[in-house]
């Protein structure tokens, strides 16, 4: 953390576990800024509030403060995620200095943090100033699931068959088509094994899923070959036949997505492949596989 030259000491304060900061004061306000810690190769400190520094003190405390990792910062915080740093500057603003109504202003990654911090704690006001980088570019994905249950009076075999055919799908999901153009290594014969990449279009989206677990008429697995909406997306749809000679479809799956779409993602999803598994199932009982 840095302050105005003026009374700032022959040594800048650091982080929650450095030295308390001399600050340049006027008046009974305080206003918080939060350093600008460039990402891609254009790394701040402090420093980097230096040329207005003293126009703010003329009406404002100013605390310039270093972010872990830069400057002179030190100690560890939990995360290095936004939300972690905003609390971070927390400990350092409430907790250290005593200041419960500081206002922020960020720039590029500061904004970030400037905007965890007002979503976290009180305060009045925040600026965000700058060039932002954008909220979710460096963010942590988060992990969700769907789970899914349907019961269908068709066979374990005829529902199977269904499932390793990737060109019946759009006759019973909610794809509209199957793309054999970026598809990989599907069956002629409509029985797609481990390692075939079956891509499927919805609108004007194509997604890719990777089979790469089958066990016949019980299991089968596939994960993400390439999705721009998610990440590290594992799906299995297990099939249990049941004591009317029905089938049992129980279709799960976790991913990841960006903050972004972690407020949507989930329930759409979810509704999703509540349609896919009822398709399957309905499509399953009108179907008369040729024999």
């Amino acid at each position: 953390m840095g302050t105005h030259p003026h009374d700032r000491g022959d040594r800048p304060a650091r982080g929650p576990r450095g030295h308390p900061p001399r600050t340049h004061r006027r008046r009974d306000r305080s206003l918080t800024t939060i350093a600008r810690t460039g990402i891609h190769g254009r790394p701040q400190t402090w420093y980097g509030w230096w040329p207005i520094m003293p126009e703010l003190a003329r009406h404002h405390t100013v605390y310039a403060v270093d972010l872990p990792g830069l400057g002179d910062s030190t100690g560890s915080p939990t995360g290095y995620d936004k939300a972690a740093l905003a609390r971070y500057v927390h400990t350092l603003i409430a907790d250290r200095l005593g200041v419960s109504d500081a206002r922020g202003i960020g720039h590029d990654l500061g904004v970030a943090v400037a905007f965890q911090y007002a979503a976290q704690f009180p305060v009045d006001r925040v600026l965000l100033a700058g060039d932002a980088t954008p909220l979710h570019s460096q963010e942590p994905f988060t992990m969700h699931k769907y789970d899914v249950t349907v019961t269908t009076s068709a066979s374990p075999e005829v529902v199977w068959k269904l499932l390793v055919d990737a060109s019946s799908w759009p006759l019973w999901s909610k794809v509209d088509s199957l793309d054999t153009t970026r598809s990989v290594d599907l069956d002629p014969g409509g029985d797609d094994g481990v390692g075939a990449v079956r891509a499927f279009r919805t609108g004007r989206t194509v997604t890719g899923e990777r089979l790469t677990e089958k066990v016949e008429q019980r299991l089968l697995a596939y994960e993400d070959a390439f999705n721009s909406s998610m990440r590290n997306y594992h799906a299995r749809i297990e099939l249990k036949p049941t004591a009317s000679s029905g089938t049992v479809i129980h279709w799960y799956g976790t991913y990841e997505t960006n903050w972004l779409l972690r407020w949507v993602m989930p329930r759409f999803l979810q509704k999703f492949m509540q349609g896919m598994a009822e398709g399957l199932a309905r499509y399953a009982e009108e179907c008369k596989p040729a024999q």
